[in-house]
Protein backbone atom coordinates (compact mmCIF):
# COMPACT_ATOMS: atom_id res chain seq x y z
CA UNK A 1 0.00 0.00 0.00
CA UNK A 2 1.53 3.85 -1.05
CA UNK A 3 0.95 6.63 1.63
CA UNK A 4 1.32 9.89 -0.55
CA UNK A 5 1.03 13.15 0.76
CA UNK A 6 2.01 15.73 -1.83
CA UNK A 7 5.22 14.82 -4.04
CA UNK A 8 6.02 11.68 -1.33
CA UNK A 9 4.81 8.26 -1.32
CA UNK A 10 5.17 5.82 1.29
CA UNK A 11 4.87 2.14 0.78
CA UNK A 12 3.32 0.53 3.77
CA UNK A 13 3.92 -2.81 5.83
CA UNK A 14 1.39 -4.86 6.05
CA UNK A 15 2.17 -6.33 9.13
CA UNK A 16 1.81 -3.41 11.07
CA UNK A 17 -1.67 -0.72 11.28
CA UNK A 18 -1.77 2.25 9.70
CA UNK A 19 -1.67 4.06 13.00
CA UNK A 20 1.75 2.11 14.01
CA UNK A 21 3.15 3.51 10.43
CA UNK A 22 2.63 7.28 11.46
CA UNK A 23 -0.73 7.92 9.67
CA UNK A 24 -2.75 10.22 11.84
CA UNK A 25 -6.25 11.60 11.53
CA UNK A 26 -7.19 13.49 8.15
CA UNK A 27 -4.27 12.12 6.39
CA UNK A 28 -4.99 11.13 2.78
CA UNK A 29 -4.70 7.62 1.68
CA UNK A 30 -4.36 7.06 -1.76
CA UNK A 31 -4.54 3.07 -2.51
CA UNK A 32 -3.56 1.82 -6.19
CA UNK A 33 -3.87 -2.07 -7.48
CA UNK A 34 -2.12 -3.33 -10.36
CA UNK A 35 -4.04 -5.19 -12.99
CA UNK A 36 -2.30 -8.12 -14.02
CA UNK A 37 -0.77 -8.45 -17.37
CA UNK A 38 -1.88 -10.33 -19.93
CA UNK A 39 -0.93 -13.52 -21.23
CA UNK A 40 0.88 -11.52 -24.14
CA UNK A 41 2.18 -8.88 -21.59
CA UNK A 42 3.73 -11.50 -19.30
CA UNK A 43 5.81 -13.20 -22.18
CA UNK A 44 6.59 -9.83 -23.44
CA UNK A 45 7.85 -8.67 -19.39
CA UNK A 46 9.69 -11.86 -18.99
CA UNK A 47 11.50 -11.70 -22.41
CA UNK A 48 12.57 -7.86 -21.77
CA UNK A 49 13.64 -9.08 -18.63
CA UNK A 50 15.98 -12.05 -20.43
CA UNK A 51 17.00 -9.27 -22.53
CA UNK A 52 18.37 -6.79 -20.07
CA UNK A 53 20.40 -9.57 -18.50
CA UNK A 54 21.99 -10.31 -21.82
CA UNK A 55 22.52 -6.43 -22.22
CA UNK A 56 24.34 -6.94 -18.84
CA UNK A 57 26.25 -9.80 -20.23
CA UNK A 58 27.54 -8.50 -23.07
CA UNK A 59 28.67 -5.14 -21.80
CA UNK A 60 30.57 -7.29 -18.65
CA UNK A 61 31.66 -9.18 -21.83
CA UNK A 62 33.26 -5.80 -23.46
CA UNK A 63 35.32 -4.64 -20.58
CA UNK A 64 37.41 -7.79 -20.47
CA UNK A 65 35.59 -9.37 -17.86
CA UNK A 66 34.20 -12.39 -19.02
CA UNK A 67 31.14 -13.64 -17.42
CA UNK A 68 30.49 -17.02 -16.17
CA UNK A 69 29.24 -19.58 -18.41
CA UNK A 70 26.94 -20.59 -15.61
CA UNK A 71 25.06 -17.03 -16.17
CA UNK A 72 24.27 -18.03 -19.60
CA UNK A 73 22.65 -21.03 -18.79
CA UNK A 74 20.53 -19.43 -16.44
CA UNK A 75 19.19 -17.06 -18.95
CA UNK A 76 18.90 -19.83 -21.56
CA UNK A 77 16.80 -21.73 -18.50
CA UNK A 78 14.69 -18.64 -17.88
CA UNK A 79 13.97 -18.31 -21.84
CA UNK A 80 12.83 -22.15 -21.84
CA UNK A 81 10.39 -21.65 -19.04
CA UNK A 82 8.80 -18.82 -20.90
CA UNK A 83 4.82 -19.69 -21.22
CA UNK A 84 3.42 -18.98 -24.67
CA UNK A 85 0.32 -21.68 -24.77
CA UNK A 86 -2.13 -19.30 -23.99
CA UNK A 87 -1.43 -16.81 -26.91
CA UNK A 88 -2.76 -16.70 -30.23
CA UNK A 89 -0.75 -17.71 -33.23
CA UNK A 90 0.26 -14.25 -34.15
CA UNK A 91 1.42 -13.46 -30.79
CA UNK A 92 3.50 -16.78 -30.43
CA UNK A 93 5.12 -16.73 -33.26
CA UNK A 94 6.35 -13.19 -32.37
CA UNK A 95 7.23 -13.97 -28.93
CA UNK A 96 9.26 -17.10 -30.47
CA UNK A 97 10.70 -14.97 -33.10
CA UNK A 98 12.32 -12.76 -29.86
CA UNK A 99 13.01 -15.33 -28.23
CA UNK A 100 15.23 -17.11 -30.93
CA UNK A 101 16.97 -13.72 -31.05
CA UNK A 102 17.57 -13.92 -27.41
CA UNK A 103 19.32 -17.08 -27.58
CA UNK A 104 21.34 -16.82 -30.65
CA UNK A 105 22.34 -13.36 -28.44
CA UNK A 106 23.76 -15.69 -25.08
CA UNK A 107 25.09 -18.36 -27.20
CA UNK A 108 27.45 -15.99 -29.05
CA UNK A 109 27.97 -14.70 -25.72
CA UNK A 110 28.77 -17.66 -24.13
CA UNK A 111 31.08 -18.73 -27.05
CA UNK A 112 32.85 -15.36 -26.71
CA UNK A 113 33.09 -15.84 -22.87
CA UNK A 114 34.29 -19.50 -23.25
CA UNK A 115 37.82 -19.59 -21.88
CA UNK A 116 40.49 -21.82 -24.09
CA UNK A 117 41.62 -25.09 -23.34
Amino acid sequence: MTLGQGPAAVILEDEMSISEQGVTNRDRLILTTTASPSPLGQALNELSASASDVSKLEKQLSTGNPPHQELYTRILEKLDCIEFGRLSDTERTECRRRRKALIKRVEAGAAAAAVPT
